[in-house]
């Protein structure tokens, strides 16, 4: 396992978001606070029963784009979204990205092909080696790491993170069906596949001052560890899941107890499993441990999109009226990798 924290906490200033539920975050937003899904068949792709698919699928990306073709329009509407109102930005500025876990329709030879074509769209970018990140839902508090230190040892004051996937490719969603991982009328235990992409722009607390931004939330603690036992070879019982939201827990306000869940629970039941077993060890650190939202239900599985899309969600709707009320945000990847983040959520003046 592995802690990341910092006493120079770092600040998110923009959003931008993509989802089957609007083209830009404000629309995906209402629709989670309303419970509003946009679950719907796909115009000619067919399960193995002969069915459509029901996916959670962007409609406003024609629908004969499958691939990464639709990772890029959305990263497109999820960065302009998220920079449409940050005038004198930088020239240049870094840019950390989170993309899938491997898997049969996404090569991490198709990873290069993501990040050069977001650098030609945003030529501001820049994006390393270093700072693509393929570890799937639980990537984002992972890179948050990789942000750190472009904005604590490095001269740059601002650094976005990004994440997208989709599943809306025929490939793909064969594969997923498969291994019983699509919900459909035969399989009442799977997962609506979606799409997304989100991004939030961060800085640290002496940019906030300098330029007198705006923070919408204050990244306290995040951390990471990995899964001994995947729940296709035994039992899980949460114990990587377990270490890092212990790690990020260690850090709330004495005082203090975690108002708000947000997680990338989406009907597999092993998923459930792993996150009961962690409340057991946990619960103490939460003032109601059975609230939390997964929203999933409405936007669908957005896989690599996860992580950074669920902080868009906690900065941009409040759960508590108290100041400065703190938002658990966790993620379990298909692979090893579970991490956590502890957000306070910026005080909303009425």
């Amino acid at each position: 396992m592995e802690e990341t924290t910092s006493g120079d906490h770092l600040h998110i200033i923009a959003t931008g978001a993509a989802t089957s539920l609007g083209s830009y975050a404000a629309a995906t937003l209402v629709a989670v606070q309303a419970r509003i899904a946009n679950f719907a068949d796909h115009p000619y792709l067919l399960d193995l029963q002969g069915e459509p698919y029901i996916l959670a699928a962007a409609p406003y990306i024609d629908p004969d784009y499958q691939g990464i073709k639709r990772y890029n329009v959305l990263l497109n509407y999820a960065l302009s979204d998220c920079c449409a109102e940050k005038e004198g930005m930088p020239a240049s500025m870094p840019c950390v990205l989170c993309l899938p876990n491997e898997r049969p329709t996404f090569r991490f030879d198709q990873v290069r092909d993501v990040a050069q074509q977001l650098v030609n769209d945003c030529p501001g970018l820049v994006i390393t080696s270093q700072d693509l990140y393929c570890q799937g839902h639980a990537a984002a508090y992972q890179a948050l790491e990789q942000v750190q230190q472009h904005l604590l040892h490095t001269a740059h004051e601002f650094c976005l993170l990004a994440g997208v996937d989709s599943y809306i490719d025929s490939a793909t969603l064969n594969y997923l069906e498969m291994h019983s991982q699509v919900h459909n009328a035969t399989n009442a235990y799977g997962f609506v596949p979606g799409e997304a992409a989100a991004c939030v722009l961060l800085c640290t607390q002496d940019t906030v001052d300098k330029y007198q931004l705006t923070s919408l939330g204050t990244l306290l603690a995040f951390s990471h560890a990995f899964e001994p036992v995947h729940h296709t070879q035994g039992v899980c019982t949460g114990q990587g899941l377990t270490q890092a939201m212990h790690a990020t827990l260690q850090h709330c306000p004495p005082d203090q107890k975690i108002q708000h869940v947000i997680c990338d629970l989406n009907g597999e039941p092993h998923r459930s499993d792993e996150y009961g077993f962690t409340l057991t060890r946990l619960s103490y650190y939460l003032e109601n441990p059975d609230h939390f939202t997964a929203p999933a239900d409405c936007w669908g599985d957005v896989g690599a999109a996860t992580g950074v899309l669920s902080m868009v969600l906690a900065t941009a709707n409040p759960v508590s009226t108290k100041p400065n009320a703190l938002t658990l945000l966790w993620a379990s990847s298909v692979q090893e990798l579970r991490s956590a983040l502890l957000l306070k959520q910026a005080v909303i003046n009425h």
